[in-house]
């Protein structure tokens, strides 16, 4: 089991800029970690002022995704 961060944000050119929500999960996989983005902000109260895109870091703060949020995020 691995730790990640799960931040949200925007993209301005090739700058991410931070916005209001960040928490940190555990995950047997980068792929697990990947795929528990949609829920884990369902469950903390998405708000749209958090930003449309989402990204995952490893422990060393590596991303490892970058994910917009956008219509087809949230119904997959």
């Amino acid at each position: 089991m691995s730790r990640y961060r799960i931040e949200t944000g925007t993209v301005r050119g090739e700058d991410w800029v931070p916005g209001a929500f960040h928490d940190a999960i555990n995950a047997p996989s980068d792929r697990e970690a990947v795929g528990a983005v949609r829920q884990t902000l369902a469950e903390s109260g998405f708000a749209e002022g958090w930003g449309d895109y989402a990204r995952v870091l490893d422990a060393e703060r590596r991303e490892i995704a970058r994910l917009a949020l956008d219509r087809h995020f949230w119904e997959h």
